[in-house]
């Protein structure tokens, strides 16, 4: 049965094998299945997400969010748990707010086993930097005449640039 504590199986499956000849004659066995319960130990962690193990994430650059506005664990996973009824997770995100919009943030995972009450406690690391110069559009060539008696204009504003973009907000 699923999830039951009390041997080393998370499950067993018992599959009914019947064999028939050409004459008639048959033959039975059950064959059982039997899943163990994932220990501890094996639960695989995602990876941080720091320019180290994997590429961390650019300010401005599109990628699932969280309702916190953090990347989703569609992106940057989940801990590797199986099918295990007796293994469960948890996590909480920190964030620690750097210059501009860049931030680190350590997603605290949190996994227990139901069946021997212990439990593991791992930081994933996830930076958003901002490393890219801001993205400049000028508008075209703006010619300007001056008068015919004299190297000056009138005093005509010129037009500021078409756009701006840039993730930081200095």
């Amino acid at each position: 049965s699923k999830g039951d504590c009390s041997g080393i199986a998370d499950k067993t499956i018992l599959r009914k094998w019947k064999a028939k000849d050409a004459r008639g004659n048959t033959s039975n066995c059950t064959q059982s299945i039997v899943v163990k319960r994932m220990p501890l130990s094996a639960v695989t962690f995602p990876p941080n997400f720091d320019g180290k193990e994997k590429p961390f994430f650019e300010c401005g650059d599109t990628f699932p969010v969280l309702a916190n506005g953090y990347p989703s664990t569609d992106t940057t996973g989940i801990p590797g748990i199986g099918y295990c009824g007796h293994l469960r997770y948890q996590y909480s995100d920190i964030a620690f707010q750097e210059c501009g919009n860049t931030s680190k943030i350590a997603r605290n995972w949190f996994v227990i086993d139901w069946c021997s009450s212990e439990s593991r406690t791992i930081n994933q690391l996830i930076y958003i930097k901002d490393t890219k110069g801001p993205q400049v559009i000028c508008r075209d060539t703006i010619r300007l005449v001056t008068s015919p008696y004299s190297c000056s204009t009138d005093q005509t504003p010129l037009p500021d640039l078409i756009k701006v973009s840039d993730c930081n907000t200095f």
